[in-house]
């Protein structure tokens, strides 16, 4: 239960990061990449996994690695699918 608490305030953490850069960048004229869009997609995701994995960590303790491995592969599927379709191209460095 300790670990979804945790991962609850991370992902907390980083949605309003992302969101404060993401509203200063517009309001100072900046216009926001497709990738910085998919960056905050992606963050409010697993903001939402987050909870869930607090629900499954409390009440079906047992079942919860599963969860982990099912929100990190829907992560990964959301993001595809989001590039598929808005056309985002892959960023490799």
């Amino acid at each position: 239960m300790a670990y979804s608490l945790v991962i609850i305030l991370v992902n907390f953490t980083q949605a309003l990061m992302f969101k404060e850069v993401v509203d200063l960048g517009e309001k100072n004229g900046i216009q926001m990449s497709p990738h910085d869009h998919e960056e905050m997609r992606s963050v409010l995701v697993m903001l939402g996994l987050s909870i869930v994995y607090l629900a499954f960590a409390y009440f079906l303790t047992k079942y919860f690695l599963i969860v982990i491995i099912m929100g990190l592969l829907l992560r990964t599927t959301v993001t595809q699918v989001n590039r598929l379709f808005n056309r985002i191209p892959r960023i490799h460095r």
